[in-house]
């Protein structure tokens, strides 16, 4: 309905609007009612398992596949914006031998430290609901209701402490903070 009073908004003349809004509005109920009977008939529990060759089952894997590099990049994007903000802002303090600001180059390190390491917890839980649907594929166990279910346990803050320590955090990120307490001595 809410489909329905935009369309009439956003109409210019009511003849056209009211054919719209017939329109739309069989078209609405004709698609409700079809997924409405397609989630009765396919989604039940009883259907049997679904094959590992099968085109929604490989893109099910897909969209996890997908999920997973989003997260890699983004925690790929965070280091290179760390080094980037923070070497420029050390090439500042440097040249203007004020290291007595130094310690504002904390704030983009601990914040892209805490985003990378949280993109980090992710990929890992995500990794994990892609291993158990690939569990499921491969013991002919994955039915129709598993598809495009996206489940992660809520174990965030575990994996985010593993995520700060990790060696693809660590070494960067303690790395920025050593050159900042150099150029912090540097300015003294």
């Amino acid at each position: 309905m809410v489909l329905l009073a935009y369309v009439n908004r956003s109409s210019r003349s009511s003849v056209t609007s009211h054919r719209q809004l017939k329109y739309l509005n069989v078209f609405y109920t004709s698609t409700l009612n079809r997924f409405t009977s397609y989630t009765e008939n396919k989604m039940s529990a009883n259907t049997p398992p679904l094959e590992h060759n099968d085109a929604a089952v490989l893109q099910h894997m897909a969209m996890y596949q997908s999920i997973i590099s989003r997260m890699a990049n983004n925690s790929s994007a965070c280091k290179n914006w760390s080094i980037v903000l923070v070497s420029a802002f050390l090439a500042f303090v440097i040249e203007k031998g004020k290291g007595d600001i130094a310690w504002l180059g904390m704030i983009p390190i601990v914040i892209f430290w805490f985003l990378d390491a949280s993109y980090l917890a992710l990929e890992k839980k995500f990794r994990a609901a892609a291993k158990v649907s690939a569990d499921k594929i491969h013991a002919s166990n994955f039915k129709l209701v598993d598809l495009f279910v996206v489940e992660v346990d809520g174990k965030i803050p575990a994996q985010l402490y593993k995520g700060f320590f990790s060696w693809a955090t660590w070494p960067v990120y303690g790395g920025l903070l050593v050159l900042l307490l150099l150029a912090m001595l540097w300015g003294m």
